[in-house]
C-alpha cells in the first residue's frame, strides 16, 4: 500500500515483501479470530515470533507506528473506549491475499532464483525465470 496524505497527516506505505508487513499481515490473521479483538501487547508477541526476533527485537515503539499504519490505511478499527483493534473486512482480505501471494509465489521465486543463479545472468532475469516458471506449474497466465 502507497504512502499517501490524510489531510496534512502523511500515512507511511505498508511495502509488500517487507518481512516486518508480511509479519503484520500474518499476525493479524491469526489474531482475527478473538470476538473481543486484540490488543498492542499481543499483536507485537505475534509479529516479533513471525520476524524470529525475541520480544526485545520489536519495540512497542515499532508497534505503536505499525497499528497507526495498519488503521491510517483502513486495515484495522480501534474499538470504542477500549485499547482493542479489530481487523476490518477489508484488511482481511488484504492481509490474507498477501499474505498467500508472498508465501506461495515471491518466497519460492525467489529461493529458485537464488538456486539458479550464475554469475553471467543477472539477478533479476533469474528471479524473473522462477516467477515465470511458478506461474506455468500453478497454470497462471504471466
Amino acid at each position: 500500500m502507497l504512502p499517501r496524505r490524510q489531510g496534512t497527516r502523511r500515512i507511511p506505505a505498508l511495502r509488500f515483501g517487507d518481512p516486518r508487513v508480511i509479519a503484520l499481515f500474518a499476525a493479524l490473521l491469526q489474531l482475527s479470530y478473538q470476538a473481543a479483538g486484540f490488543r498492542h501487547a499481543q499483536l507485537r508477541r505475534s509479529v516479533a515470533a513471525l520476524l524470529g526476533r525475541a520480544l526485545e527485537g520489536y519495540s512497542t515503539a515499532q508497534m505503536t507506528y505499525d497499528l497507526a499504519r495498519l488503521a491510517a490505511h483502513g486495515l484495522i478499527e480501534r474499538q470504542a473506549r477500549t485499547h482493542r483493534y479489530r481487523p476490518t473486512a477489508e484488511g482481511l482480505r488484504i492481509a490474507a491475499i498477501l499474505t498467500k501471494l508472498n508465501d506461495r509465489l515471491l518466497a519460492p521465486a525467489l529461493a529458485r532464483a537464488t538456486a539458479i543463479a550464475s554469475p553471467h545472468q543477472p539477478r533479476w532475469e533469474s528471479f524473473d525465470r522462477a516467477l515465470r516458471g511458478l506461474c506455468e506449474d500453478a497454470q497462471l497466465a504471466a
